[in-house]
């Protein structure tokens, strides 16, 4: 079983907004790390945006780390 790749506290930026009120490149904090239900190596991230939004329960492939986040360079 693999490790999540996140962890409380660290600084994500959105890489897939899912939602019209967030776009790509948002910064904020992962508040928590759960493991997905099934028996994949899936990770669900609760997160708080910079601008106080709070995406719950997302797929931990929705973001990136701050620190390889490049916007001029497309995933």
């Amino acid at each position: 079983m693999s490790r999540p790749k996140f962890k409380p506290g660290d600084r994500v930026v959105v890489w897939i907004a899912q939602r019209d009120d967030v776009r790509e490149g948002d910064g904020g904090t992962v508040i928590r790390v759960s493991k997905g239900p099934s028996t994949l190596d899936a990770y669900y991230l609760d997160v708080i945006l910079d601008s106080g939004i709070r995406m719950g329960h997302y797929h931990s492939g929705t973001f990136q780390h701050e620190e390889y986040y490049n916007p001029d360079i497309p995933f």
